[in-house]
């Protein structure tokens, strides 16, 4: 069973203490609580080949605290309390904050780059935390009557401070459909538009978000049809993956095609084509490499996807 990146935590979310305010004012006290801080979104870390977060208690994470920054509580690991902090949300103190939480020996690690190197149940507070107080950052004001909001439950909810408006605004979390198109011993990879900033030769599985009123099947189909212009027919459920860039559920699908003619849409894809079970193969084993065909590293529930399917044709990588 595949256990994908950023998800597999293990806390305690304990989402019946949120609105408990008297109880998370005390933990938010406790010396005993625990508090990772995030700097543009990037979590604070320490170690260098075995990565771990650095949670911060004690009278600097009490200072942090104070400092009126976003909190959002993540759970529970026994007793202890977990915490996020945004330190971004300290306006002009936020440099100085950071260096003193940070110390000498941490630093603050973009996502993607700690997120292969932190055990399972760290990166998944890594997505937690990242997409919440994302989320935060975002949604200051109400999109009823443009009043400010204010964060309640604990960091899960915000409500607008105007009194005779008082609207309640919950993250969200969009989802996404990816997909694997085969046909045959062949499977279909894109290269989007959107990844010309991206290396030379990376090519993954076609994307994109689900619409209103659309099954997952009915948005696989969809999403192929658009971008590539293939018929899909079976759609079979794969995984799921939380990514948070900045908060989306990736649905992982197999879709098979009806047939082998592909009609780009330039507008979403650059480039598209089938590649046999050789090439896939190679392409996941050197996504690391800067040159030939490539995909994803295996943080992605695109390698995820691409591997399984060689596995289940016997062509395991």
């Amino acid at each position: 069973m595949i256990k994908h990146t950023f998800a597999g935590g293990t806390l305690d979310r304990a989402a019946h203490l949120r609105a408990d305010e008297e109880w998370i004012r005390e933990r938010l006290g406790d010396s005993q609580s625990r508090f990772l801080p995030l700097l543009g979104l990037r979590p604070l870390t320490r170690g260098l080949e075995r990565l771990r977060l650095a949670w911060r208690r004690g009278r600097r994470a009490r200072e942090a605290v104070s400092s009126g920054v976003t909190k959002v509580f993540l759970g529970l690991e026994g007793e202890s309390a977990h915490f996020a902090i945004d330190l971004d949300s300290a306006g002009t103190d936020a440099p100085g904050l950071a260096r003193r939480l940070a110390g000498r020996s941490c630093e603050y690690t973009p996502v993607r780059a700690a997120a292969g190197r932190l055990t399972a149940p760290e990166a998944a507070i890594v997505a937690q935390a990242r997409s919440l107080l994302g989320w935060h950052a975002t949604h200051g004001y109400c999109s009823r009557c443009g009043g400010p909001t204010e964060a309640t439950e604990a960091g899960y909810a915000r409500r607008c401070s105007d009194g005779e408006c008082g609207g309640p605004h919950f993250p969200r979390c969009d989802p996404v459909v990816i997909m694997l198109v085969y046909r045959g011993d062949r499977c279909l990879l894109g290269r989007s538009v959107r990844a010309r900033r991206y290396p030379p030769g990376l090519y993954s599985c076609l994307a994109g978000y689900m619409e209103p009123g659309e099954s997952i099947e009915e948005a696989v189909r969809r999403e192929v049809a658009e971008e590539a212009g293939i018929d899909v027919g079976r759609v079979a459920y794969h995984s799921s993956q939380p990514w948070p860039f900045p908060s989306t559920l990736m649905i992982g699908c197999l879709a098979e095609a009806r047939r082998d003619e592909i009609r780009l849409d330039p507008e979403e894809l650059e480039d598209a084509r089938w590649f046999s079970r050789s090439e896939l193969r190679q392409a996941l084993g050197r996504w690391r490499e800067g040159a030939g065909l490539r995909l994803p590293p295996p943080i992605t529930i695109a390698h995820q996807l691409a591997a399984h399917w060689l596995e289940e044709t016997g062509q395991a990588h």
